[in-house]
């Protein structure tokens, strides 16, 4: 594993999981999840409506042999094999064509790619597998359904996932530099370094842990984390004050306490713990009341004795 700042896994299921809640809900899934695009074909103008008529799927694994020779790239030609690929399902892709009334309704397996430009996922195609002729029998949609459809149902799936790969993050107002993305071994991984520091190389995905969701820190960024904590509190008065209550009596208090001077390091091979050495400076002062509650305890008392000879 690389020397990173800071890195989020995000596991297959979780991603799976978003896509389905946001699916399930109306508005958004009208948003996203369907549709126009139009263009110009031979100098007339030509328009599809799309919809994702069921819950799309990602496979964040390199897809096989098999499924490569089966897909069609951007150009008409066979895909070629990318490592670092994955695929994005669509169970039911329904597709109109303004100049053939004819409604189609497939399958279409996508090869993709991912890119990434601040955390912000994006999904190139890289091969399509299914029927790509849009229904004419001409080959009319064939292009247009391959070039603007197809990546617009992908790009669906990448608005609706952008904010999982990389949440806005800010550790002890630290801030990053590019983040560099990877997906395979069923996760996606986002790394980033320190904005003062080179960015990262693209992450290996099997090198991180296989989990649902996790964030990690380095420990350059802990160090750097516990570092401003400190500063932050460095000569500052934390002050406290209160009252309680004993018996009859009351004490009032209240005291300060700051650091003057201070260090801390982090263990590399015992994170996320770290050590440090402060020089603090102290005070505190208490007043104590023994009869303070008196007045009150004899009028209960009084109260409790006149209801009890009320009752004779």
């Amino acid at each position: 594993m690389q020397d990173i700042d800071l890195a989020v896994v995000v596991g297959q299921s979780t991603f799976n999981d978003a896509l389905a809640d946001l699916y399930r809900r109306p508005a958004l899934r009208q948003s996203l999840f369907q549709g126009s695009v139009k263009g110009a074909l031979l100098g007339e103008p030509i328009s599809f409506d799309w919809a994702v008529e069921e819950l799309p799927t990602l496979c964040l694994t390199q897809p096989g042999r098999p499924q490569w020779a089966q897909a069609i790239d951007r150009t008409g030609d066979p895909a070629q094999e990318v490592p670092g690929a994955f695929s994005a399902l669509f169970p039911l892709l329904r597709i109109s064509d303004s100049g053939d009334p004819a409604t189609v309704s497939q399958r279409v397996e996508v090869l993709c790619g991912c890119t990434g430009t601040g955390g912000m996922l994006g999904i190139t195609p890289l091969g399509v597998i299914g029927d790509l002729e849009g229904g004419d029998g001409q080959g009319r949609g064939k292009r247009f359904y391959r070039h603007l459809v197809v990546p617009a149902a992908l790009n669906a799936i990448a608005t609706a996932l952008s904010s999982v790969v990389l949440p806005h993050l800010e550790v002890a107002g630290i801030s990053f530099g590019t983040v560099e993305l990877a997906a395979g071994d069923g996760r996606a991984v986002a790394v980033a370094n320190t904005v003062e520091r080179p960015g990262p190389q693209r992450p290996v995905p099997a090198d991180y842990p296989d989990t649902p969701f996790c964030v990690l820190l380095g420990p350059r960024l802990l160090q750097r984390a516990a570092e401003t904590a400190l500063d932050d509190v460095r000569g500052r008065w934390q002050r406290t004050r209160g009252s309680a209550t004993f018996g009859l009596g009351r004490a009032e208090y209240q005291g300060a306490v700051r650091v003057t001077e201070g260090s801390v390091s982090v263990d590399p091979e015992q994170l996320p713990a770290f050590r440090a050495q402060l020089t603090v400076e102290a005070w505190a002062e208490a007043s104590v009341d023994p009869f303070a509650g008196i007045e009150d305890a004899i009028k209960r008392a009084g109260e409790t004795i006149g209801r009890a000879l009320e009752s004779y």
